[in-house]
């Protein structure tokens, strides 16, 4: 009697399993990871869920929970203790992190190549530079990384930061704050523009918006994270999820609507409609024309990275001699 002929004796999914391990040796199963938002699950990350449920993640043998955050300053903490293994975040707040307390979480991509960063306003508030936030009450949350090229933006446009009132609240009332006038202005990110502009309207109002970009401080700022010890344990698994998530952007550029559909799938209380306008705000910071002055999707620029730490220093009271390049980890990029 041939070996095979004994597998008879076995219960079918035994011998399923058996036959599928000597036929298919290179078989393994997926590896898991947990990925770690910098925030709440929205429109602006639909291209990880997007990526997830095309089967981007999976045929990198990945299979991939994606966790919601608190803030990048949050994010970078827990990537630190291991608590999860690779997230998103502010490559600021991972600077600062190593720079102060010596983390070894380093950014492994660069997913927005232009800074987030923006002051909302009313309209009516007649509120037009930065310098017209002196005598003003300027509301955001202690987690945004934002709050790290606040003082940067402030000198870059001369402005008198002790005439400025800062209002510290949980991010989740910020929009609300600013739609009832309990404050001038509040410090977001451009890529939740929709959300913030349908509760404005809402009340009948209308939004300002004022880059940072756009007023003299241009740095990266969203980026895949994770710490050193976990790159050192498994290179293979982050030149993998680097390439996944390279492959995700692309495809959600192209497949925007189905990106959209898969976050209202995977988080039922999202708004599809704002699934949409948040995921093209996204890639707004992803390809653009200054993506392609840096080289291209998926590249750290030099220049751009060390005006980057030279914003965040200088910011900061930090010393700006520490080597921008300590901040990254380029083996994985494509």
């Amino acid at each position: 009697m041939t070996w095979s002929a004994h597998l008879v004796r076995w219960k079918p999914a035994t011998a399923a399993l058996l036959l599928a391990a000597i036929f298919c040796p290179g078989a393994k199963a997926a590896d898991k990871v947990t990925l770690l938002l910098d925030w709440v699950p929205s429109g602006p990350y639909s291209f990880l869920y997007g990526g997830a449920e095309a089967g981007i993640f999976k045929s990198q043998g990945i299979e991939l929970e994606i966790k919601r955050g608190f803030g990048s300053s949050d994010t970078v903490s827990k990537l630190a203790a291991g608590t999860g293994d690779f997230g998103t975040g502010g490559i600021a707040a991972a600077m600062l992190a190593k720079a102060q307390s010596k983390s070894d979480v380093v950014a492994i991509l660069p997913l927005y190549v232009s800074g987030p960063h923006a002051i909302f306003t009313l309209a009516k508030s007649g509120i037009k530079s930065f310098k017209d936030l002196e005598g003003r009450k300027v509301a955001t949350s202690p987690y945004t990384s934002s709050n790290i090229f606040w003082p940067a933006v402030l000198k870059a446009n001369n402005v008198d930061a002790g005439k400025i009132q800062i209002v510290h609240m949980e991010a989740g009332v910020l929009t609300s704050a600013l739609a009832t006038g309990n404050v001038d202005a509040i410090i977001e990110w451009t890529v939740n523009r929709p959300d913030i502009d349908r509760i404005v309207s809402s009340r009948g109002q209308t939004t300002n918006v004022m880059t940072f970009a756009g007023s003299g401080v241009d740095v990266y700022e969203l980026s895949l994270l994770a710490s050193k010890k976990r790159l050192d344990a498994n290179p293979d698994l982050a030149k993998r999820v680097v390439k996944a998530t390279v492959e995700s952007v692309y495809w959600c550029r192209d497949h925007i609507d189905d990106c959209a559909a898969a976050l209202k799938k995977s988080v039922p209380e999202s708004d599809l409609a704002g699934n949409v306008a948040g995921m093209r705000e996204s890639l707004a910071l992803m390809l653009n024309p200054t993506t392609e002055k840096l080289g291209g999707f998926g590249k750290f620029n030099a220049e751009h990275l060390a005006g980057t730490w030279t914003a965040v220093a200088q910011s900061q009271g930090l010393d700006a001699g520490i080597d921008p390049q300590s901040f990254i980890d380029v083996r994985f990029l494509p």
